[in-house]
């Protein structure tokens, strides 16, 4: 049994079987590193995370990205990481993605594994800080980033495994694994995780990892069954009908008697009148009918009462705030105010064929949204609409935003987005 138990070890197998059933609730993925690392789950870009120094009071809780379930599809998603050297001495990462199962234990998938789990890793040692830009991994034939599954060079650049970092990152916050609460180690190109240049601040490491997905298992809406419910209910016996008895009593009778008066003899008597006298026509005057005048009323005016006039203030205008430092120079004259959302940002894609992404940040820089992530290949400009909202659904406040133009994961410029005080109703 033990040597059993060894072997699966060896060969990279984790404490949950990845060909196991998960009905996924929600998922994340956790990462740490030095300096900057940024993060891509199924070729869809999820922000940057800095350096979490625990000697200044970093918090390891907070480093970590939501992951919606539909970046998830399956069987396979691949999970890239960049992490850049921005300051001496060392540069190295740790990275760990968790997807909890409805009911069930959580999956979960580290670097730990190394070669054994699919992890490739390119080392460009003339990127990062002052050594400048540096050259990224190279697009396919197909016209696929280093970020996507399908991603099938004819020169695959990404030669390396990584090993164990062994040198000491005691001030930097270390990820835990969910499921056996062990230190997730760093790696880097070697155990040493030294920077390049000529004051060893430089050098970018470019992560890529394929994971085998479980089969996902969908819950099923259950469909409430009514039952009937039947009650008895008695039929009422009919009582019989009283039939009323009437009695007759027999009425007195009258007979009327009449006594005949006398009658009276009529005596005939002959009055002689003269004739009427012939009546004499009458003159009739008529007189005319006067005509009515249709009635018009008199039209009386009311004042109208007008309440007065208080003018409306001009919006704020936006207050200069410091970029920075490791934000992209802005484009100069090119800021955009707004009070209530939407925002429209007009780009153009004048860097050639490749990936872009938009991201909007705040004034320190922290990542709120990803709002364009596409593959341009033959466009030359676009619209993009930004609803006022942070990755959570949350409107943002009033005050200044950037939005960084990304192109196969480097940032080239920014654009200032200032949010105005929001009017209330009176």
């Amino acid at each position: 049994m033990k040597k059993i138990l060894f072997f699966l070890l060896a060969i990279g197998f984790q404490p949950f079987s990845l060909w196991a059933q998960c009905a996924p609730v929600n998922a994340r993925i956790w990462v740490s590193g030095d300096d900057t690392t940024q993060v891509w789950v199924g070729g869809s870009y999820l922000g940057e995370k800095g350096y979490c120094n625990l000697a200044t009071g970093g918090n390891p809780a907070t480093l970590f990205f939501p992951v919606p379930l539909e970046k998830l599809p399956g069987p396979q998603v691949c999970l890239a990481l960049e992490t850049l050297n921005v300051n001496p001495v060392m540069v190295f990462s740790s990275w760990e993605l968790e997807v909890d199962c409805a009911g069930g234990r959580p999956y979960v998938f580290t670097n730990e594994g190394l070669s054994k789990a699919g992890v490739s890793l390119y080392w460009d040692p003339t990127g990062g800080s002052s050594c400048g830009v540096g050259t990224s991994p190279p697009v396919d034939s197909r016209g696929n980033v280093w970020t996507d599954l399908e991603y099938n060079p004819a020169s695959n650049p990404f030669t390396f495994t990584g090993s164990f970092v062994t040198a000491s990152t005691w001030t930097c916050a270390r990820l835990k694994e969910a499921s056996t609460g062990l230190v997730i180690p760093y790696v880097s190109y070697d155990g040493n995780a030294a920077g390049s240049g000529p004051t060893t601040s430089c050098g970018i490491l470019y992560w890529r990892q394929v994971v085998q997905l479980p089969a996902w298992v969908h819950t099923a809406t259950p469909t409430a069954i009514l039952t009937a419910t039947f009650t008895f209910t008695p039929t009422p016996t009919p009582r019989p009908l009283l039939t009323p008895t009437f009695t007759y009593s027999p009425l007195p009778s009258f007979t009327p008697t009449f006594t005949p008066r006398p009658r009276r003899t009529p005596t005939s008597h002959i009055i002689s009148r003269p004739a009427p006298p012939t009546p004499t026509p009458r003159r009739v005057r008529i007189r005319p009918t006067p005509t009515l005048l249709p009635f018009r009323p008199t039209a009386t005016w009311t004042p109208l009462r007008l309440a007065p006039w208080t003018p409306t203030p001009p919006p704020l205008r936006p207050r200069p705030t410091p970029l920075p430092a490791w934000l992209p120079p802005p484009v100069k004259d090119q800021t955009i105010v707004f009070q209530t959302p939407p925002v429209e940002i007009y780009i153009t894609f004048a860097d050639g064929v490749g990936r872009y992404q938009l991201q909007v940040v705040d004034g320190q820089g922290r990542p709120l949204e990803v709002v364009y992530d596409r593959k341009i290949v033959g466009e030359k400009d676009d619209w993009v609409t930004w609803d006022g909202k942070d990755g959570w659904g949350r409107d943002v406040a009033p005050g200044q935003y950037y939005v960084i133009f990304y192109k196969d994961g480097k940032p080239l410029r920014s654009i200032s987005v200032y949010r105005s005080g929001i009017p209330t109703n009176r």
